[in-house]
């Protein structure tokens, strides 16, 4: 049922561009219809008509894109890039965006983090470490911007009461520079990311939707002690991960991005997290 009606309102988009000579509302009509091809799973379509968007934005302005309609429509092209594992182009892609933020005036900061944690997943998963590692930390700078935490000791006592997600996107980044320090063999600095992290995680107010984020992060801490020598604390770490492993749900599991309590953009960056730092562990490169 729901194909049909994405069918329906496809013709009746195409039908609408047909009839539309403003440069403008094509590049409005063509960034829905991009979005309705994605849903779709018809990627392709939708990355032909984020650039048929982005053309008619090109067109209008008469100079390079640099609006939030055109960094909100590059993103999704970016993201589309990135979901269809075309990494190199999704790299390329978050880059020209950035260049969009550096000249103009935009109300689309809210995104800028979750662009940075994309392009340091991509620098990860190229073997550029140190490259990955800046990006975190830009996006950390912006996220403790927003909560307001960067020089307030007591963010790590108080109460969890900032924009829902934005303490478990913390979390995320935060383990983030604990893999990167942890393939740079930086043990000490990856045991203090990934128990920051952990910390965020457990006074979560829905910390039960992050089961599957915490086990992990757990194992993390593991092997960080490991790797340190500090082998009463690595055992205890692995212990609790497979205590937490028995009260796994996979209906409940932010992986599935699924959860009633977990934004989608915000479950979506712990999924792309996981996923790119599993396709890093097949890739045999020295580090």
């Amino acid at each position: 049922m729901l194909a049909k009606n994405y069918k329906g309102a496809l013709s009746h988009f195409e039908n609408v561009v047909q009839n539309t000579s403003d440069y403008k509302e094509l590049a409005n009509l063509y960034e829905v219809i991009g979005d309705t091809y994605a849903s779709m799973s018809l990627y392709d379509d939708a990355l032909g008509s984020y650039g048929k968007s982005l053309e008619s934005l090109f067109y209008f302005k008469g100079e390079l894109v640099s609006n939030d309609r055109g960094i909100l429509v590059y993103k999704k092209l970016s993201d589309t890039l990135f979901d269809t594992a075309q990494y190199q182009a999704a790299l390329e892609s978050y880059n020209k965006v950035l260049k969009m933020f550096r000249h103009d005036e935009s109300n689309c900061h809210a995104i800028l983090p979750h662009i940075r944690h994309r392009i340091g997943l991509l620098h990860f998963y190229n073997g550029e470490f140190l490259l990955a590692l800046e990006e975190f930390w830009n996006a950390l700078i912006l996220v403790e911007e927003e909560l307001g935490c960067s020089d307030a000791p007591t963010y790590w006592t108080k109460d969890a009461t900032s924009k829902k997600g934005s303490n478990v996107f913390y979390a995320t980044i935060l383990y983030c520079l604990g893999l990167a320090h942890e393939v740079r063999h930086e043990h000490r600095w990856a045991l203090s990311r990934f128990t920051e992290s952990l910390a965020i995680q457990r006074r979560e107010p829905y910390r039960n939707d992050l089961s599957e984020m915490v086990a992990s992060t757990m194992a993390h801490v593991g092997l960080a002690y490991s790797n340190l020598g500090e082998l009463q604390e690595a055992k205890a770490s692995y212990k609790a991960v497979k205590k937490l492993a028995t009260e796994f749900s996979s209906s409940d599991s932010i992986l599935n991005g699924d959860s009633q309590n977990i934004p989608h953009a915000v479950a979506a960056a712990w999924s792309k997290t996981k996923f790119i730092a599993r396709l890093r562990r097949n890739v045999n490169v020295k580090v």
